[in-house]
């Protein structure tokens, strides 16, 4: 039938065993050519078994089929396969963090906060111990350790979220686990107030947003606006040395490429309308 019900039934029966078994991995080639679509379909049926996940990263390493894979299934799928894929290698998951941001937006970073709100609360922190102890020991480790990373790109790019209520459920995210952790987040991203060094790279990170216009101006302004009548203190820190730097930018605006001007230009000009600087100094 142009449903397939009865193929996808029996495929969920299956696919499961059939990929459990290393001694298949030509039949997998075999499938993934012989029908791409069914293959995908079976590899996320079967991804919450950590057996299956797993060896569905061996699979798609071994056949190089992990780029069409990751690009061609469901985001909550893709983030697990991505982030179980490039344990060991957080500068291409970090890329990819980026890259899906870009093309999905705010659905991607949904998918996000809900792994990182699924890893969270499936790990359990002994505190006095100092370990991490999982129910799934190698799938929830691998999705623990990335967290900080998750946070850290979706944080750096919360200037482009236009929903407060997405960048309320990634604050409670990153609170949550720092409770976890006890702090110990602080080794490896900026805490929720960071410290100078921080906030200062991180106001450079939208201005270079801004003027390469991977954020629209309207975009930026809505991002002040909330940072300067936000409660998080990192935010408000960030506000006051975004709109310290534009000032103190403001004597070398005559030496600015035209292009970068005028963005320079209708920045100051939407501050003032907006009433997030009183005057230019």
């Amino acid at each position: 039938t142009a449903y397939n019900l009865l193929q996808y039934e029996v495929l969920s029966c299956v696919f499961p065993a059939l990929l459990k078994d290393t001694k298949n991995s030509s039949l997998m080639n075999y499938l993934w050519h012989l029908n791409p679509s069914l293959t995908l379909r079976g590899f996320v049926d079967a991804h919450s078994d950590i057996i299956c996940l797993l060896r569905t990263v061996d699979i798609c390493q071994d056949l190089k089929i992990l780029s069409a894979v990751l690009d061609s299934t469901p985001l909550a799928f893709s983030i697990k396969l991505a982030t179980v894929s490039f344990q060991n290698d957080h500068s291409n998951l970090e890329k990819w963090i980026i890259e899906k941001f870009s093309a999905h937006r705010e659905a991607f970073i949904e998918e996000c906060v809900k792994f990182l709100k699924e890893s969270v609360v499936n790990t359990t922190h002994d505190a006095a111990e100092g370990v991490i102890q999982q129910p799934q020991a190698t799938i929830t480790n691998i999705c623990w350790e990335s967290c900080p990373l998750f946070i850290k790109v979706l944080q750096s790019h919360s200037g482009q979220l236009l929903t407060n209520q997405l960048v309320d459920e990634l604050n409670r995210v990153e609170a949550a686990y720092e409770s976890r952790t006890q702090g110990s987040l602080g080794r490896d991203i900026p805490t929720s107030e960071g410290g100078s060094d921080d906030i200062e790279a991180q106001a450079n990170i939208y201005f270079h947003q801004m003027f390469s216009e991977q954020i629209s101006i309207d975009a930026m302004i809505q991002m002040l606006a909330r940072f300067k009548e936000s409660t998080n203190k990192r935010e408000l820190a960030i506000f006051n040395c975004m709109i310290s730097n534009l000032f103190e930018e403001y004597k070398f605006f005559p030496k600015y490429p035209d292009t970068q001007l005028k963005l320079a230009a209708v920045l100051m000009g939407s501050l003032i309308k907006h009433q997030l600087v009183a005057h230019l100094g």
